[in-house]
């Protein structure tokens, strides 16, 4: 009988930390923001400090940060930041555009550095650079979680992985799995495509349980009937795991 794990990752929204000791500008850039982008959730906080408070209680997708800020700077509050969180993506967007904190940022490795501007276009431009380095980590986590699938089942010949990515509707299958289900060169396939590759009656039930875990978050577990299509009929033990992305409430 041959086993599966199943990842599926749930779509998220943006979740985004302003630091900004200006609460009306706070305020709208906030409006701005989600007003750009409907996945935007975005949180404030007036000080260095009390973002730190924030991010520890629950870790944003992206953080953007002012410069001039009491207490301590927005250069001093991103290495804070990344020593507690090396791949948070941080943005420094600030009114003190001086080529010395420009070069000060790049060098200290912030993301991305962004000066204020007036008029709308700049949020415009900011909603673009926040998109742009939450993919970067999501991708990168994705990668990361498929190798960790791939050194789990490598060796096990009975054995295979896959991740569902629940926003785009593919499946990205490991070397085990491409094996078990008989599409050894094809590394994705898409949902439908692989709910087909299921006995006819277990289809419905496969499609109700990959949605029961999206509504509860919960693992689940049960036996179904492989039909890959060389003509041989397999039961494959499956447990299936919702993985939340970072900053998720």
């Amino acid at each position: 009988m041959s086993e599966t794990n199943v990842l599926t990752e749930t779509g998220a929204p943006i979740e985004v930390l302003h630091v900004d000791d200006e609460p009306d500008f706070a305020t709208l850039t906030v409006t701005f923001l989600e007003r750009e982008d409907d996945r935007f959730v975005v949180e404030t906080a007036t000080t260095a400090d009390d973002g730190l408070a924030k991010i520890d209680v629950c870790q944003p997708d992206c953080i953007i940060s002012d410069y001039n800020m009491p207490g301590m700077n927005g250069l001093d509050f991103f290495e804070t930041v990344r020593e507690r969180y090396p791949d948070l993506p941080f943005i420094l967007f600030t009114g003190k555009g001086s080529e010395a904190v420009a070069s000060d940022a790049i060098s200290a490795g912030v993301t991305d550095y962004l000066q204020k501007q007036s008029g709308p276009e700049q949020y415009e431009l900011l909603a673009n650079r926040i998109r742009n380095a939450v993919r970067a980590r999501r991708e990168a986590q994705r990668a990361e979680r498929q190798e960790q699938l791939m050194r789990l089942t490598e060796f096990a010949g009975d054995t295979g992985g896959w991740e569902l990515d629940r926003e785009s509707g593919t499946v990205l299958l490991t070397a085990g799995a491409r094996r078990i289900v008989g599409r050894p060169e094809q590394t994705e396939i898409s949902l439908e495509e692989a709910i087909c590759l299921f006995h006819p009656d277990d289809r419905e039930d496969i499609q109700q349980t990959l949605t029961r875990v999206f509504e509860t978050g919960e693992e689940l577990q049960d036996t179904w009937r492989l039909q890959p299509g060389d003509g041989e009929e397999r039961l494959i033990d499956m447990t299936i795991t919702p993985v939340v992305q970072s900053g998720e409430r």
